[in-house]
């Protein structure tokens, strides 16, 4: 309802985007181009009300309030933990467009409320239950002004984020913690035509970032911490695109950022170069370097201000072709990791000690993304792979391995079928995923070297439309019962000298979903909503 379209960039995107070494996630919201809507849904698992309604020919109005309880869903639907309380979400949002003589305003703002507590069996903290807490709010809110004054465009915007998290029972069966994190965000840029064929932009950017945890654990004195940390980041940005004839672009950025905290100062070069032949596939070429601040979890245990900014240096080639309902992507990239955080634990304590940036690192592979709509009536599919190697020597790590969030293999299909004669649309999807790196300590294969087995999931949904205004929405995730491992915890020796070893499973291995919505005004179709899901 709120967004018109979401960009995922993975690599060589532009220099209008900072604070980032790896990827960029890029939300649009809605224009005022929508009728009077009111849609209600009940779910499995909660309910929601959204509403659309066009004040006039100038201002729009979209607003949603939602709660999720999983607690009549456990009850049908047990999970492998006890929950003392089930996830609970309350949440709000307010949406608002203005369109002005030369442009729009945009205003969002959302509010959201989540809680839980459930006991959880971990071997490496307790032989007992250990019990988990969280209380956390959120307020998220940004304000937007694009303007188009003849051949010169100009964007400004400010948003802020609130997040309170109070957490208990994550490291140790009695450990407590209270996590404010804040940030202040302004952007404004220009862009205009100084000559012919030649686009440019032009902005600038600041973001404050306040982050303040207490974390008390009391079986442990020495994990202790009561801090904060305030971050500026002033930055100031340039993106020039020229287009020569038969076909070939050139797009050349730089970007400079002052971070207050770690007191340095960073350049970032950017250049893309593009071909679009005449059967329509665009061919590119880019290189690009990129800074980030450590995390603020790392900042706020450098008591000595050793760290400085994190970089990463990306360079690849990419294909790109769209025609007629049919879409192929294929990037073959690399990235270098330098002045990555490094540190070691104190004794007998988790408190990170004598930080520096002497971190390092890689990732290469490729990513391919096929989406076809032409080829058979009534049915699409969408097919991506991902392949990628990468180490890094970060953190703790004794030695150059690949992190546990990195799996070398990712593939997925997604299809979805239209059935006129039963007015429905079947969807089917497959996700693959190789086994992510761990450390076994009661194997020889050494620091990240073991692997947990592959993850598979077959996903089934069905909708079906009563009428233009009415559906019901129903989903099954892993129809064939695959049984998934998360990860491993490790606890005390046993009699033979090796450690105990827990598996760590998902909540459960299946997930069930079943909703009805119903629409009241609207001009869309329930159709092309159906398609959307």
């Amino acid at each position: 309802m709120i967004f018109s379209g979401v960009s995922f960039a993975t690599s060589g995107f532009s220099s209008e985007y900072g604070q980032a070494l790896s990827s960029v996630l890029s939300l649009n919201t809605k224009s005022n181009d929508v009728d009077k809507e009111l849609e209600l849904s009940v779910k499995s698992v909660g309910a929601d009300v959204s509403m659309t309604n066009k004040i006039s020919d100038n201002l729009t109005l979209m607003a949603k309030v939602e709660y999720l309880n999983l607690q009549p869903y456990r009850a049908v639907f047990p999970s492998r933990y006890h929950w003392n309380k089930d996830y609970n979400m309350a949440g709000s949002e307010l949406a608002a467009t203005y369109k002005i003589k030369n442009g729009y305003i945009k205003s969002y703002n959302r509010f959201d409320y989540t809680t839980f507590d459930y006991q959880r069996d971990d071997i490496a903290i307790s032989n007992n239950m250990v019990n988990t807490v969280l209380y956390e709010g959120n307020i998220y809110s940004n304000q937007t002004i694009n303007l188009n004054l003849d051949k010169v465009k100009f964007f400004s915007g400010i948003a802020y984020n609130f997040n309170k998290r109070n957490i208990a029972g994550i490291f140790s069966e009695n450990d407590k913690s209270k996590v404010d994190n804040n940030m202040l965000h302004i952007k404004s840029q220009l862009s205009f035509t100084p000559v012919k064929n030649l686009s440019s932009t032009f902005g600038t950017e600041f973001i404050n970032v306040h982050y303040f945890i207490d974390y008390v654990d009391a079986t442990n004195t020495k994990n202790r911490l009561d801090r904060s940390i305030d971050n500026n980041i002033i930055a100031f940005f340039s993106e020039n695109s020229y287009k020569f004839k038969k076909g070939f672009t050139l797009n050349a950025g730089i970007r400079q950022d002052y971070y207050s905290y770690t007191k340095d100062i960073k350049i970032s070069p950017r250049i893309r170069g593009e071909y679009k032949s005449p059967n329509g596939i665009k061919y590119s070429l880019y290189y690009g370097q990129y800074y980030q601040s450590p995390r603020n979890g790392d900042l706020v245990f450098d008591f000595k201000s050793n760290l400085k900014s994190e970089r990463a240096e990306q360079y690849g080639v990419n294909i790109y072709y769209e025609k007629n309902n049919r879409t192929i992507f294929i990037d073959a990239f690399k990235k270098k990791y330098s002045d990555l955080t490094k540190f070691v634990y104190a004794p007998n304590s988790r408190q990170p000690i004598n930080f520096n940036n002497d971190g390092y690192g890689y990732a290469e592979g490729v990513d391919i993304f096929f989406y076809d709509k032409k080829t058979f009536n009534n049915f699409d599919y969408r097919i991506s792979y991902t392949f990628l190697n990468s180490k890094r020597d970060y953190q703790n790590y004794p030695s150059l391995a690949t992190p546990p969030f990195y799996s070398k293999h990712n593939f997925t299909v997604n299809t979805q079928f239209w059935l006129d004669a039963v007015n429905s649309m079947v969807g089917l999807s497959y996700l693959f995923s190789s086994g992510e790196p761990y450390t076994n300590p009661n194997s020889k294969d050494g620091f990240q070297n073991s692997r947990i087995k592959p993850y598979n999931s077959v996903n089934l949904n069905l909708t079906y439309l009563f009428s233009n205004k009415f559906y019901i929405h129903g989903s099954v995730s892993n129809i064939f019962n695959f049984k998934n491992i998360a990860g491993y915890n490790y606890g005390d020796l046993d009699s033979n000298g090796m450690r105990q070893e827990q598996m760590i499973l998902p909540v459960s291995d299946r997930f069930y979903f079943l909703g009805v919505f119903y629409t009241i005004g609207g001009s869309r179709s329930t159709k092309d909503k159906v398609k959307d899901l």
